[in-house]
C-alpha cells in the first residue's frame, strides 16, 4: 500500500478506493456520478492504477497532509464530462537548438488559442503584451522530459474516451517531473493566486466557478454551443457559426509526420471528426454470469511471472452480446502476431460467451486484428 493511500484511508475512513475505475462507478450512487466530484487514479510502484472519488475540499485536504514526492495522482476524464478548455502542449527544447527563443512555440500556440475562444470579444492593443491578456485565462503548467523522437506538438492521446491527467504539483511514479506552474507564462488573474487557487484552476472536470459560461460541444460532426444566457447566445450565435466553420475548414487535413532519412516531411490524409459513441456497456466484474470469465482470464494474465497483467476494466459489444472486451494494463502485453509481448503497447482479451471460445487482440498499429486467432477457453 502506497503512502498516499495510507493518508486517504486516515482521512477518510469510510472513502471507496477501487483496483477497477468500472468497479468504483458501479458501486457509487447515481447522485455522486452526476455532482461536481473528481474522480482520480493513484500510480502504485508496480505501475498498476488504483480509484477513488474526491470533492475538491477533500482533494485539497489530500494535498495538504501528503508530500508532494507521494502524490502520482491523475484526473480522470470521463466521456460525458463537461470540461474546461485543455491541451498537451509538447515542445522540446532539445530538438530545436537552432531556435534562439525556446518559447516562441508555446508562445504562438497561447495567442492562437486565446483568440480562437475569445474572437468575439477580443480587441487587440498595440500597447498591450498579447501574451499577459492571454494569460489571464490560460493556465499553463510543465514539466521536464526528453525525447529524441519528432511528434505531433498536440498530443491527440489527451483526447481519448477515458484519459487520466496528471494533476498540478505531481509527479510521475519514480521520477522527478513535477507539474508545476510555468515559470516563464505565469497565470496573471487580478485574484491571489494561491496554491488552493491554482489547484482548483488546473482540474479539468472542476467547473462548479464556471457556470456562466458556454459549453462548446459536437454534434452530428458539427460544432455546436449552448449557455444559460440566452441573450447571450443569440449575440454570439453568428460569431462562433463562422469561427466553427473556419476551425472545420482547417481540420478537414490531418497532417502527419513521417521521418525520411532522418528528416521530418508531413503528408496529408482526410479528416474526420470524431463521432459521440454510443455509451459503452461497462459490467461489474463481480457479477456472477461473469466471474467465470473473469477468473479465466485473470489466470491468462498471470501465468507469466516476467508479464503480469490486470483487468483493467470489461465491456459487452456493442452489436454482438455475447462478446465481452476485457481491457488488460500492467505488463501482460503479449501479441499473438509477434508471439511475445510488445514493451508498451497494451492487448484486450475478447470471449465470446455463446462459442465459449477467446482471442487476444493487440492494440499496436502495426500488428494486423483483421484475422483473429480463436481459442477454446
Amino acid at each position: 500500500m502506497t503512502t498516499i493511500i495510507e493518508i486517504i484511508k486516515n482521512l477518510f475512513p469510510s472513502k471507496l478506493i477501487s483496483h477497477h475505475i468500472c468497479d468504483l462507478v458501479n458501486q457509487l450512487p447515481e447522485q455522486i456520478i452526476k455532482s461536481n466530484y473528481i474522480f482520480l487514479s493513484i500510480e502504485n510502484d508496480n505501475k498498476t492504477r488504483q480509484f477513488f472519488y474526491s470533492s475538491i475540499e477533500e482533494l485539497i485536504a489530500l494535498y495538504n497532509q501528503s508530500s508532494r514526492n507521494e502524490r502520482s495522482l491523475y484526473e480522470i476524464i470521463f466521456l460525458t464530462n463537461i470540461v474546461k478548455t485543455y491541451v498537451d502542449f509538447e515542445y522540446y527544447i532539445d530538438n530545436n537548438l537552432d531556435i534562439n527563443d525556446h518559447c516562441i512555440g508555446a508562445n504562438c500556440f497561447l495567442k492562437i488559442l486565446h483568440y480562437t475562444l475569445n474572437g468575439f470579444d477580443h480587441k487587440e492593443d498595440l500597447n498591450e503584451n498579447y501574451i499577459d491578456i492571454a494569460l489571464q485565462q490560460l493556465l499553463v503548467l510543465e514539466a521536464n522530459c526528453t525525447s529524441s523522437e519528432y511528434i505531433s506538438a498536440i498530443d491527440l492521446n489527451a483526447y481519448s474516451k477515458r484519459q487520466q491527467f496528471r494533476l498540478y504539483d505531481c509527479v510521475k511514479r519514480g521520477q522527478n517531473n513535477f507539474l508545476c506552474q510555468s515559470t516563464y507564462f505565469q497565470f496573471k488573474q487580478s485574484f491571489e493566486n494561491s496554491y488552493g487557487t491554482l489547484l482548483k484552476k488546473s482540474i479539468i472536470t472542476y467547473n462548479a466557478e464556471h457556470s456562466n459560461l458556454q459549453v462548446v460541444y459536437l454534434e452530428s460532426n458539427q460544432f455546436k454551443f449552448k449557455h444559460t444566457d440566452t441573450q447571450i447566445v443569440s449575440l454570439l450565435s453568428q460569431h462562433n457559426q463562422n469561427m466553427f466553420t473556419i476551425i472545420k475548414q482547417h481540420l478537414e487535413f490531418d497532417f502527419m509526420i513521417e521521418i525520411n532519412n532522418g528528416k521530418p516531411s508531413f503528408q496529408n490524409n482526410n479528416f474526420n471528426f470524431l463521432q459521440i459513441d454510443k455509451p459503452y456497456d461497462y459490467i461489474n466484474l463481480r457479477q456472477q454470469q461473469v466471474q467465470k470469465y473473469t477468473a479465466f482470464v485473470q489466470k491468462l494474465i498471470t501465468s507469466d511471472k516476467n508479464h503480469q497483467g490486470y483487468i483493467q476494466s470489461c465491456v459487452r459489444g456493442t452489436y454482438n452480446k455475447d462478446h465481452l472486451f476485457f481491457n488488460i494494463a500492467g505488463n501482460y502485453r503479449f501479441c499473438p502476431r509477434r508471439g511475445s509481448h510488445h514493451k508498451q503497447n497494451r492487448i484486450a482479451i475478447l470471449i465470446d460467451t455463446n462459442k465459449q471460445i477467446y482471442t487476444i487482440r493487440c492494440k499496436d498499429n502495426e500488428c494486423s486484428n483483421i484475422i483473429l486467432t480463436w481459442n477454446s477457453i
